[in-house]
């Protein structure tokens, strides 16, 4: 489960490979490459951004110490102050597609896994189109989960569990049909899953990198 308080070696490989990028300069589909900020064009400032949310995640500290942090570099940089709601959605969407990113690649790593799960979190602040998707149960290797792998917009708290066709029938759970309605946000129907090998290959660089290193030679 999705957990800020969590700062595994893959999720900080995953934020450490990314590339700070102007938005503008890139299609949306080459979003999941590189770090960027909506607005921020500044290539300094976007890795001085992603800098301090790896230091973040190294030192396994919250978003109000990111906060803190990002305050006194704007102020430092001369710049104005993002207001708090933008503030934890960078937070927040950054190392959320961290975590689905490396749990992606282990659920598709483990042969024994064939069937994924969709959950969404059922209450007032999830959207419709998630909802409904709560519980399709698909093949991993179905097209379905290349576009709607999960996040699936901002703020987004779905997940996937994967199960073996053997547990599934322990738990009495069956193989589902797609949703109708896709549950992806405009702008969200990318690959979030990062399966391709040249980012195994970085990401497992990164790791043994981060896993033999101290935080200064890392960041």
């Amino acid at each position: 489960m999705f957990s800020f308080a969590k700062t595994p070696a893959q999720n900080i490989a995953y934020l450490a490979s990314l590339e700070p990028k102007a938005m503008s300069s890139m299609s949306f589909s080459a979003h999941k490459r590189a770090f960027v900020i909506s607005k921020i064009t500044n290539l300094e400032l976007l890795q001085d951004i992603k800098t301090l949310l790896l230091k973040n995640q190294i030192e396994h500290k919250g978003f109000n110490d990111f906060k803190k942090d990002i305050q006194e570099l704007f102020i430092k940089k001369g710049y104005s102050m993002l207001n708090p709601y933008r503030l934890k959605l960078i937070y927040t969407q950054n190392i959320r597609q961290a975590v689905a990113s490396t749990e992606a690649q282990k659920l598709y790593n483990n042969e024994s896994i064939e069937y994924l799960r969709y959950i969404a979190i059922l209450d007032s602040r999830t959207r419709i189109a998630h909802t409904r998707a709560h519980n399709t149960i698909l093949p991993k290797e179905h097209d379905f989960w290349r576009e709607n792998y999960p996040p699936n917009g901002f703020n987004c708290r779905c997940v996937v569990r994967g199960y073996s066709k053997e547990e599934l029938e322990k738990r009495a759970l069956k193989p589902s049909n797609p949703p109708k309605t896709p549950p992806h946000d405009k702008g969200f129907n990318t690959d979030n899953r990062d399966l391709d090998n040249n980012l195994r290959d970085l990401l497992t660089q990164k790791i043994k990198k981060y896993e033999g290193t101290t935080q200064e030679e890392y960041l």
